[in-house]
């Protein structure tokens, strides 16, 4: 009996967060739409790149509004 209650309330819980997605998909389709694709891989490139290149901060400062400047972190490594 327990073991069938846990069932629908997990098929339930599911249930709303697909509703809830469901909903978000046309903000989700409008955000992700266009050449974000670009500026997805500049941010790769960024943060997972050892080698970043120059164009990646550009993209990623015009996207994000940025300082380019400001983005890399010197050779050492980022101080506090």
């Amino acid at each position: 009996m327990i073991t069938r209650i846990l069932e629908i309330t997990q098929f339930l819980y599911c249930h709303e967060k697909i509703r809830v997605l469901a909903a978000q998909l046309p903000e989700i389709d409008n955000r992700f739409s266009g050449n974000d694709h670009d500026v997805l891989c500049a941010l790769g490139d960024i943060t997972l790149g050892h080698s970043p290149t120059g164009d990646s901060f550009d993209l990623v400062a015009r996207y994000y509004n940025l300082i380019k400047e400001l983005l890399p972190v010197p050779a050492g490594g980022a101080t506090q």
